[in-house]
């Protein structure tokens, strides 16, 4: 081994920590030759996963490693898109999808085993996520919009407005900038962005998320907008299994920011679980996953303290 290799190792060793345990060919050839490259590649160190795309072997396969090896195996002026991005960025409802990728109209597509889009794609539109070229939540919305009903664009929009991925101000300024842009349907962005312009974001958007999630993977669908008498005063409920006594709230801070909701919220969770109810408080933290985990246990949980009885 010449006195180069161990140092050469470790500076790509050091590169792929930040790529999911990728390098590129080129990455390689600036410090090995391309024998060595053959070498490393014969011996299993580097594992072809893409033309021109190496994973050193025992690294962890994962989506964002897909995503971030066929944008290196790409190049430059590439993005993830359409619903592949909207799950990068992590929006909860949208599952893992296949991979999708959007190159500029010029650009000659490839021959990737992944759906290419050749649209406009200016470099205000793409972001980095974990290193990971993307299209910005804005310019995803867009895209979406023309692929997706528009009950799921709405349910996408609100996730990212809750996590501050995205403002309603720099959708509408997307649409208006004077960018070439994909095909997208117009009137329904309009009206989506007027609906939250006017503070209108609508209990109903996390409220419909909750339920979709829950009766999703067969769950008992909750009852909707369950009030609870008190005595002198009535409590309602986003979702209730009432003869369980198990409440589901959507706390969302852009809903109870204020001081008069605050505490009126946290009045309410006391009074019911005075009188013997769960109440499971849901932020946009949670994911669907989290919810459904939770909803389960509190069911479970009845269940077995009703046998008891």
């Amino acid at each position: 081994m010449c006195p180069s290799m161990p140092s050469a190792l470790a500076f790509l060793h050091e590169l792929a920590c930040r790529q999911f345990g990728l390098v590129t060919r080129q990455q390689v050839l600036e410090v090995l030759s391309p024998s060595q490259l053959c070498r490393r590649v014969s011996d299993g160190v580097l594992i072809p996963v893409h033309r021109g795309v190496y994973r050193f072997a025992g690294t962890q396969r994962s989506y964002r490693q897909r995503a971030m090896a066929i944008c290196l195996a790409v190049g430059d002026r590439v993005a993830i898109s359409h619903m592949a991005a909207a799950y990068l960025w992590q929006v909860s409802c949208i599952a893992a999808s296949p991979l999708e990728i959007t190159v500029p109209i010029s650009r000659r597509a490839g021959d990737q085993a992944v759906r290419t889009h050749r649209l406009p794609l200016p470099p205000g539109d793409v972001a980095e996520r974990w290193a990971i070229p993307v299209t910005t939540p804005a310019r995803t919305v867009i895209d979406l919009s023309s692929r997706v009903p528009e009950s799921l664009l709405d349910r996408v929009v609100d996730d990212l407005l809750r996590r501050r991925k995205m403002t309603v101000q720099a959708l509408a300024q997307r649409l208006d900038d004077g960018d070439p842009l994909p095909r997208h349907r117009l009137s329904v962005l309009r009206d989506l962005i007027d609906w939250r312009r006017n503070d209108h974001r609508g209990a109903s958007v996390p409220e419909d998320w909750m339920f979709d999630a829950i009766v999703s993977v067969g769950l008992p669908p909750p009852v909707r907008h369950y009030v609870v008498d008190l005595g002198a005063e009535v409590r309602e409920l986003d979702l209730a299994y009432p003869d369980w006594k198990i409440g589901i709230e959507y706390d969302g801070w852009s809903f109870h920011s204020d001081a008069t909701h605050f505490h009126h919220d946290r009045d309410k969770s006391a009074r019911l679980q005075l009188e013997g109810w769960i109440v499971l408080q849901v932020t946009s933290g949670w994911t669907a996953e989290l919810l459904v985990a939770r909803v389960a246990a509190a069911i479970e949980l009845r269940r077995d303290s009703f046998v008891a009885r």
